[in-house]
């Protein structure tokens, strides 16, 4: 009888840890474990990799079209300002040229009269 005790309580060992690790694997996989993350983590890190460098080239794509378009006001100006500084009134063209206007000299104001509307005799 000891013998059959001793294999009953063996194998309801057996059955109870493997009960009880399937329990702790079925948390470990919800709750996660820094082990399951760990692969978790490897798996998802080509991801990752792949959109920081798509993040990063769209970055210094962004700030060489700032650079180039900021550079490409200063030499439009510069050229406006060189072809601008060679014309005087008599280069540009009719459209552009500006005519004095000519204004009619002021008119003599009327002597005021007096408060009675008849000039004085005296």
């Amino acid at each position: 009888m000891a013998t059959q005790m001793g294999e009953v309580y063996t194998a309801m060992t057996r059955d109870m840890g493997a009960k009880l690790s399937a329990y702790y694997d079925s948390l470990q996989s919800h709750y996660g474990n820094s082990l399951h993350r760990t692969a978790s983590e490897q798996h998802r890190e080509p991801v990752n990799t792949e959109h920081h460098d798509v993040a990063k080239t769209a970055g210094l794509l962004n700030e060489a079209y700032v650079k180039r378009t900021e550079a490409n006001r200063v030499e439009h100006s510069q050229r406006m300002s060189k072809r601008q500084a060679g014309r005087n009134a008599a280069s540009l063209p009719k459209s552009e040229q500006v005519t004095p206007v000519q204004t009619a000299p002021p008119r003599k104001q009327p002597a005021p009269r007096s408060s009675q509307g008849r000039p004085s005799a005296s």
